[in-house]
């Protein structure tokens, strides 16, 4: 599912979606997703799972889909905080 999102980020940045939009866009599909998600698994991630979430959101900011580096901490961290 993610690798499909991930996909469609991809296509609108090659349409010339402009960046404002994307980011947009990657909040809508992919950090609604994990904002949803992460109060319930967040107590159980692994260092290897937390490992690769991390590495899924320094590749879609280094890609331009989010306008500022996320990490899983830090977004479950916001979750347990509202």
């Amino acid at each position: 599912m993610c690798s499909q999102r991930v996909y469609l980020l991809k296509l609108l940045r090659d349409q010339g979606l402009p960046r404002p939009q994307l980011n947009i866009v990657f909040d809508a599909l992919v950090l609604s997703k994990l904002l949803y998600a992460v109060p319930v698994w967040s107590g159980f991630m692994s260092v290897e799972l937390t490992g690769q979430v991390n590495s899924f959101l320094k590749r879609a900011f280094t890609c331009g889909y989010c306008r500022k580096l996320y990490t899983i901490v830090a977004i479950a961290d916001d979750a347990d905080m509202d």
